[in-house]
C-alpha cells in the first residue's frame, strides 16, 4: 500500500514524476501529497491543506505544460 486515505488523484509530469493526493482518514480529514520519480521511491506525505480545524475532501491535481504543480 502506498498510502492509508481516500479519494486519491494522480497526475504525471513530463519529467516522469508522479503525483499522488488524497484525503486523509482522520476526523478532520487533511489534503496530503506524495510524489515518485523514476529514480526513487514514494517520498514521504506533506500535508498540503491549511487547516487543521476544517475537514478537507476530494482533491484535485494536475501538472501545468510547464512543468508546474497544481492542486485543489
Amino acid at each position: 500500500m502506498i498510502a492509508y486515505g481516500s479519494n486519491p488523484a494522480a497526475a504525471i509530469s513530463w519529467k516522469d514524476t508522479v503525483y499522488l493526493v488524497y484525503q486523509s482518514n482522520e476526523l478532520k480529514s487533511k489534503i496530503l501529497l506524495m510524489q515518485k520519480n523514476l529514480s526513487t521511491g514514494w517520498g514521504a506525505a506533506v500535508q498540503l491543506s491549511e487547516s487543521d480545524s476544517l475537514s478537507c475532501v476530494l482533491p484535485v491535481v494536475d501538472v501545468g505544460s510547464g512543468g508546474r504543480l497544481h492542486f485543489a
